[in-house]
């Protein structure tokens, strides 16, 4: 309990009430303490009013009353919209009651914790719950799902790091497109197996850093720094291989177009030019293909 409210003087209720005993004394009950009954079916979802949940009232002039069907009151309520928690079994609330009669359309507006048997948890994420975490966190922690579903735009930030984790699966889906950026940084995608599925076509491409400057390359090899079967650097080889033989190429038809027969030199030149392209493509594919069996699954 906070240092103000242990210092708060404790009013005498025994005297207050009475002081206001009389023939015309109002004694009715407006809010009263409760808890919900512990039975499966104590909670009921009602399609047209959401939560009701039995309650036995402790305390008071209705001590034991019970039990008696509240509504559950809502963070946020509209038609076709809801924020929904499923009430706790045992736990103790706080009901307005209308007009004074328990029978009378009683609300639960508030949830509270206690020692007997609905205690606060201890620990969220491996973290445990202690004075400093509270106060620092908003804390959730709930043995069911969660189901959430918007119609306007959702945007989330923090100036901190952010931590998603499944023990199963994770799933992006978007019915347009689906962006993974990393503004400063690197953006990874790790896992033993990794899968790019495309209907349509399947492109990696590389662009310029938003600050300007030339784009990186695009590297499918292991974690080397420039390893032997690295398809980049493969690819490299293999289009100076490509502008060698074109070269050789151009030499030789140049020469038989004036009527010149082509030199033996010309000759070894364009076939040693195709024997280094033929070796260059049979690496870069071999370095492609097993990158890609490695590393990457494209279906």
């Amino acid at each position: 309990m906070p240092t103000s409210a242990r210092k708060r003087r404790n009013f005498d209720m025994g005297r207050i009430r009475a002081a206001l005993r009389g023939p015309d004394a109002d004694t009715r009950v407006w809010v009263a303490t409760a808890r919900i009954d512990g039975d499966e079916d104590a909670r009921e979802w009602d399609p047209k009013l959401g939560w009701l949940v039995d309650v036995t009232f402790y305390g008071g002039a209705l001590d034991q009353e019970g039990p008696v069907p509240c509504r559950l009151g809502a963070a946020f309520a509209q038609n076709g919209g809801t924020k929904a928690d499923p009430p706790g079994l045992g736990c103790e609330v706080l009901v307005a009651i209308a007009d004074g009669d328990a029978n009378a359309n009683p609300v639960i507006v508030a949830r509270l914790h206690n020692g007997g048997g609905c205690e606060p948890p201890s620990e969220v994420n491996e973290n445990a719950i202690d004075q400093a975490f509270a106060e620092s966190n908003h804390i959730t922690v709930t043995p069911h799902g969660k189901q959430a579903q918007y119609e306007g735009a959702i945007d989330e930030r923090t100036a901190a790091a952010a931590n998603y984790q499944a023990d199963l699966e994770i799933v992006v889906q978007a019915t347009v497109a689906a962006t993974l950026r990393a503004i400063a940084g690197a953006a990874r995608v790790e896992g033993v197996g990794v899968v790019l599925a495309s209907s349509g076509s399947l492109a990696m491409v590389t662009v310029p850093p938003p600050g300007g400057g030339p784009a990186g390359g695009i590297n499918l090899g292991g974690t080397e720094a420039v390893p032997p079967t690295n398809p980049g650097v493969l690819g490299t080889q293999l289009q100076a291989a490509t502008t060698t033989l074109n070269a050789g190429l151009n030499a030789y038809a140049a020469a038989l177009a004036v009527g010149v027969p082509a030199s033996p030199v010309l000759i070894g030149t364009a076939q040693a030019a195709a024997t280094v392209l033929v070796t260059a493509l049979a690496a870069y594919s071999t370095a492609v293909t097993a990158s890609l069996s490695a590393r990457v699954k494209i279906e």
